[in-house]
C-alpha cells in the first residue's frame, strides 16, 4: 500500500520502517521541522515537505502520527482523497474526531514505547478501529503486515489501555531516573541495577504483578524502612524521600496487593 506519513516524530518513524519491512510504500512525510523531516525521509527513501498544500494526493493511507492536542487543529488543513484512509495513532483522542470530514477513517493505536534512534523496531501491538466495515478490513490487513498482534479497540478502550500504559512505562520510567539520579550523587554505577530491572519486567510473562512483589515494603519490613528513609534524609535526596515514602505506604495499604 502507498502511505503517507503526517508527521516525523518517534511513532511516524516505527511506523514507517515497519511499512518499508513489509513491502508498502512511504510516499511521503508531512513534519513541521525541516530537519526531522528531512531526516526521516532520507532513512525511508521518501520526499517530504512542510506544506499541507503539498501533500501528495495519491497514497492509500494517510497516518496522522503527531501529538494528541493537535490533531483536531491541522485537520481543517488536510486535503485528502476520499478513496484513500485516513488514521491518528493516539490513544487518548476519539475516532470521531474525523467524523463529518473525511470519507473512511479509523485509528492505528500503536501500544508501545518508541523512539526514532532504535536500529530495530520493538513489537507493537496495534490497537485499531474504523468507522466502516471496509475500512475496517483494509487496516486489518495493513497491519497485519506490521506486527504479529492486532486487536480492534474503541475509544473507551483505547483510553483505559492508554491509562495502564502510562502506569506501566511512564511512571516507572521516571522512577529508574529517581535512582538514576540518586546513583549518580552518592557515586554508584546505576548500570549494575540493568539486571535487576531485566528480571523484574520478564517475570511478569509467566506471573502476576501482584505475586511478583517483592521488598521491604510488602514484607511490611518497618526497621528496613526505616534505615532507608533516614539514609535518604540525611543526604539530602527530597524528591527520592518522597517518592520512597508515598509508594512504601502505597504498597503496604493497598488492596490490590492483599
Amino acid at each position: 500500500m502507498k502511505i503517507a506519513l503526517i508527521g516525523s516524530g518517534n511513532v511516524a518513524a516505527a511506523i514507517g520502517k515497519l511499512a518499508l519491512q513489509s513491502g508498502n510504500e512511504v510516499q511521503m512525510i508531512l513534519g513541521r521541522s525541516e530537519a526531522s523531516a528531512h531526516a526521516l525521509a532520507s532513512m525511508l527513501n521518501c520526499n517530504y515537505t512542510l506544506d499541507p498544500n503539498h501533500l501528495v494526493q495519491t497514497a492509500d493511507i494517510y497516518i496522522i502520527a503527531i501529538q494528541d492536542r493537535e490533531i483536531k487543529t491541522l485537520l481543517s488543513a488536510l486535503s485528502i482523497p476520499d478513496s484513500a484512509i485516513v488514521v491518528h495513532t493516539a490513544g487518548g483522542v476519539s475516532i470521531d474526531v474525523f467524523k463529518n470530514i473525511f470519507k473512511n477513517y479509523g485509528v492505528l493505536y500503536p501500544l508501545q514505547s518508541l523512539r526514532k534512534e532504535q536500529a530495530k523496531v520493538p513489537l507493537i501491538p496495534f490497537f485499531l478501529d474504523a468507522n466502516n466495515q471496509t475500512t475496517k478490513e483494509l487496516l486489518m490487513n495493513f497491519a497485519g503486515g506490521l506486527t504479529r498482534q492486532v486487536y480492534f479497540a474503541g475509544d473507551e478502550q483505547r483510553m483505559k489501555l492508554h491509562i495502564a500504559a502510562v502506569f506501566c512505562s511512564n511512571f516507572t520510567n521516571y522512577l529508574y531516573a529517581v535512582a538514576a539520579d540518586y546513583c549518580e550523587t552518592e557515586q554508584i554505577d546505576f548500570q549494575s541495577l540493568i539486571p535487576l530491572i531485566g528480571e523484574t519486567a520478564a517475570r511478569l510473562g509467566t506471573i502476576s504483578p501482584v505475586d511478583a512483589q517483592t521488598g521491604p515494603a510488602a514484607r511490611k519490613d518497618l526497621p528496613t524502612i526505616e534505615k532507608h528513609l533516614l539514609e535518604l534524609n540525611h543526604q539530602g535526596h527530597v524528591e527520592a524521600e518522597h517518592v520512597y515514602s508515598f509508594l512504601t505506604h502505597q504498597i503496604m495499604a493497598s488492596q490490590v496487593l492483599k
